[in-house]
């Protein structure tokens, strides 16, 4: 039988590996700048590439979208939502 405490210290091991299982697929990669608050660029395992500013991580602001086909889009983002085009 599990004791409160031994119960817990089970519970977690389980998120932990659960955790970090999830961050493994975490792909994208801070490649130039401040990527966390402040201007950087960001690429991702499919090709994006992301060059402006950020806040709390997130495409926040003046910056470029890249796609590996050539596209891009330029303008104002929030929270990683394009806004605005800006020719």
């Amino acid at each position: 039988m599990y004791t409160t405490k031994s119960l817990f210290k089970v519970i977690a091991i389980v998120a932990m590996c659960l955790y970090f299982t999830a961050c493994e697929n975490y792909d994208d990669a801070c490649i130039e700048g401040n990527c966390t608050n402040g201007h950087g660029a960001m690429t991702w395992a499919n090709g994006d590439k992301y060059v402006g500013e950020f806040k709390d991580h997130n495409a926040n602001g003046q910056g470029t979208h890249r796609f590996p086909d050539g596209r891009a889009e330029r303008g104002i983002w929030r929270n990683n939502k394009l806004e605005k085009l800006v020719e």
